[in-house]
């Protein structure tokens, strides 16, 4: 991987609709995140490399998502130089048309949930409800879910995926069934916001599809067999789940 020189830009002083712990930079081109920071450490998350594994994932099932690269860096951050993770993406809100849709309901003083039973709108979230389940995407907050020419933006924002944070030696099957989230509409629950959804993606994907992406971002991020092997069960288990919810694609709930 070359090492892309980004010493010239400014991540402390930004001018953006999200805000967050993960210094971030955009222009009328492209939209840069990097990783989790504290001045002791350094730059340690795994935010860019889980935002391109999400990515490919959404990519199969066919999803209007934000394309990742992710390319090794050389940043000036804090008067300190580092050489670490930043995930790049084509900036969708070049116009500056895109809002957070906790802004949107403000403005038009709805609220969130009404959103599912407005045909502009419903298809979309039912995709991406469906989407963070599978990926276990726990933190789809009111700012990244953005609406841009009164519909739903592209999926970005999705590296709290995945059990990204949980260490190796807690990962096991049980956490399959763990679905708590921070979701801006529905419940704080991943499961019981399928029952607010129509089916919105192909159920009828190979699931070796996504077991073949897994081990090649494994590959590529030196992850461990346990990682590799507990993210491809997850998916096993969330996207069959979803296919005895969604049995001929109606709500079939059990």
């Amino acid at each position: 991987m070359a090492i892309k020189d980004l010493r010239n830009i400014n991540w402390n002083n930004l001018n953006l609709t999200s805000t967050g712990m993960i210094p971030k930079y955009s222009n009328d081109k492209v939209f840069m995140k990097l990783s989790t920071y504290n001045e002791t450490a350094g730059f340690y998350g795994e935010e860019p490399e889980y935002e391109e594994l999400a990515y490919k994932i959404g990519e199969i099932l066919g999803l209007n998502i934000v394309e990742v690269e992710v390319e090794e860096a050389l940043i000036q951050y804090n008067n300190k130089e580092y050489k670490t993770l930043v995930a790049i993406s084509p900036n969708f809100n070049r116009s500056g048309n895109s809002i957070p849709i906790e802004n949107f309901c403000e403005i038009n003083r709805i609220d969130s949930k009404d959103l599912l039973f407005d045909d502009k709108f419903r298809a979309d979230l039912s995709k991406i409800m469906e989407y963070d389940f599978l990926i276990n995407n726990i933190d789809r907050h009111g700012r990244n879910i953005e609406v841009m020419d009164n519909k739903i933006a592209p999926i970005f924002d999705n590296s709290l995926s995945m059990f990204s944070k949980m260490p190796d030696n807690a990962l096991n099957q049980v956490l399959f069934e763990v679905y708590t989230a921070n979701n801006f509409i529905g419940y704080p629950n991943l499961l019981d916001n399928l029952k607010l959804i129509d089916n919105g993606i192909d159920l009828n994907i190979d699931i070796d599809k996504f077991y073949e992406i897994v081990e090649l971002w494994g590959l590529k991020y030196n992850k461990s067999d346990r990682r590799i092997q507990f993210i491809k069960n997850l998916i096993n288990f969330r996207y069959n789940k979803l296919k005895s919810i969604f049995k001929e694609n109606k709500l079939e709930w059990r």
